[in-house]
């Protein structure tokens, strides 16, 4: 199960976004698709990935403005938890007051909750609650 991990640096304010993926499957999961939509879809292809899922840290707009086209352009579902959920919907709104382009708002399809354990190829990824720089 060979492992790849891609951090981009994007947006103006260089919020990291991971793209995890197995290169034996290639599938992987995309996590907070923070903007620049294109060169996250750059390395999706490159590497020759279906992303199955997209995974929200948390809703703060730096870390979810590329998820709409993200989701777009790949099908995968969209996870957040349920605290933070509202606030994709103010992202492109907060994004605008900073004088930041803000692509399309994404919509979530359900919910991440603790101890969720999320698999793409053979790679598995559990999460863990720890709020408080966020709800």
């Amino acid at each position: 199960m060979p492992i790849q991990i891609h951090m981009l640096s994007l947006g103006a304010l260089q919020t990291n976004c991971f793209i995890v993926g197995d290169t034996d499957a290639g599938e992987a999961i995309v996590i907070d698709p923070s903007a620049e939509a294109e060169k996250i879809l750059g390395v999706v292809e490159q590497q020759g990935y279906t992303v199955r899922e997209i995974l929200i840290t948390h809703g703060h707009f730096d870390h979810v403005l590329a998820a709409g086209p993200v989701k777009e352009a790949t099908g995968a579902s969209l996870r957040i938890h349920a605290a933070d959920a509202p606030m994709l919907g103010q992202a492109q709104a907060i994004a605008g007051m900073y004088g930041l382009p803000s692509p399309p708002a994404a919509c979530h399809d359900s919910f991440i909750n603790p101890g969720d354990v999320f698999e793409v190829g053979n790679i598995k990824l559990e999460t863990v609650y720890t709020p408080g720089h966020s709800p």
